[in-house]
């Protein structure tokens, strides 16, 4: 096995209701989401023994390799397994850490998707039902495609007609914002699940849509409304949001100068 190095990407949700909560208590919801090309970066090479090293812009935030979403997805699925995780990981941390994007998600299902074909284990419903456990992004992180989540983000709706292409601007405020914090916050009012038509146009179904977390991340941190406003005074931008429960926030653009342009 020679050193493999792997893209991590950003996971975003577009637009989120919250639609109620399941027997466990847990908030369940019903989001669009894409993977942008925006990335951490994980390399996998053989060891003497398992060791994860993070480096990268946001290295520093995750002190404890230990319990990084990737030690546990190696650790989970080499006992179910019975593999010697035998690997140096090397985490480059470019994505900010409880931002909204799923970027931790996003890593753990790198690894499960990738250690189930070196492996051979070939077996997707025990890397989902590891991940599920681990997570509830990660499966659909493993699924890694174009969405609609449900559930407490465990059912997955492909969506696969979508033929133009956009561009995202991403603006984060270097804030982090657990996502349990935003959901004490949240006001309990719960919205219907997303009807999605795949014969309307994407982006006027879009501008329609909304984020119900927003309102309580924007308690936390008041900065996200300003981002917001700034986002959508841009030129020939077609939708502004907050992805996940922030904070990080976007516009959508149909031409990539547009969201360049933004940018400056």
């Amino acid at each position: 096995m020679n050193a493999i190095k792997i893209a991590s990407p950003a996971k975003i949700n577009l637009c989120l209701n919250i639609t109620g909560k399941n027997n466990d208590d847990y908030h369940e919801l019903s989001s669009f989401i894409i993977f942008c090309d925006v990335n951490d970066y994980i390399t996998i090479e053989p060891a003497p023994e398992f060791k994860l090293d993070i480096t990268g812009k946001f290295a520093h935030k995750l002190t404890n390799p230990t319990e990084n979403l990737i030690t546990k997805a190696v650790f989970a699925l080499s006992k179910a397994s019975n593999n010697r995780p035998n690997l140096k990981i090397t985490l480059e941390k470019n994505l900010p850490i409880a931002s909204g994007i799923g970027g931790g998600s996003s890593n753990a299902a790198i690894i499960l998707n990738y250690l189930n074909q070196f492996w051979n284990i070939n077996d997707s419903d025990l890397i989902h039902t590891i991940g599920k456990k681990l997570g509830a992004d990660i499966p659909a992180c493993i699924n890694g495609k174009t969405a609609i989540i449900e559930g407490i983000g465990d059912q997955i709706i492909n969506i696969d007609n979508i033929t133009e292409e956009y561009y995202l601007l991403l603006i984060n405020p270097m804030t982090q914002l657990p996502t349990a914090d935003v959901f004490k916050k949240f006001d309990g009012v719960f919205s219907s699940k997303l009807s999605y038509d795949p014969n309307i146009n994407f982006s006027n179904w879009l501008s329609k849509q909304k984020n119900n977390l927003y309102p309580a991340a924007n308690e936390l941190i008041p900065e996200i409304s300003s981002l917001i406003k700034i986002i959508e005074q841009q030129d020939n931008c077609l939708y502004t949001n907050m992805s996940g429960s922030g904070a990080t926030c976007f516009g959508l653009f149909k031409l990539k100068k547009d969201a360049q342009l933004a940018l400056k």
